[in-house]
């Protein structure tokens, strides 16, 4: 499951990818840009919109199992000091989740 944080829907028929629109949240806002984004990989319409401020997600009905959580960021705005510095908590089922980054 693909979820385009503060954006549209997509479908590529081709490579069978499926992005959701912005769902499964509660809160925050929405920010958008339209400068294009370098290096984003085959789909970097997605680095071009985000979901801000306190927020949630929450998929309900998934089946029992393990699975993988990939975040990715791109930095739109600078709210919170100088480029390249991000706060931010994640909590997965209720425990706070640890990350190991790379750019």
């Amino acid at each position: 499951m693909f979820v385009n944080a503060g954006g549209d829907a997509f479908s590529e028929a081709a490579g069978g990818i499926t992005f959701l629109g912005d769902t499964y949240f509660d809160g925050g806002n929405v920010m958008r840009t339209n400068e294009q984004i370098v290096e984003g990989g085959d789909y970097p319409f997605i680095y071009q919109s985000a979901r801000l401020g306190s927020f949630c997600y929450r998929f309900d009905n998934l089946p029992p199992g393990d699975y993988i959580v990939d975040l990715h960021f791109v930095e739109i705005i600078n709210i919170n000091g100088p480029k390249g510095m991000r706060v931010f908590n994640v909590h997965i089922q209720d425990e706070k989740a640890s990350f190991f980054c790379t750019s």
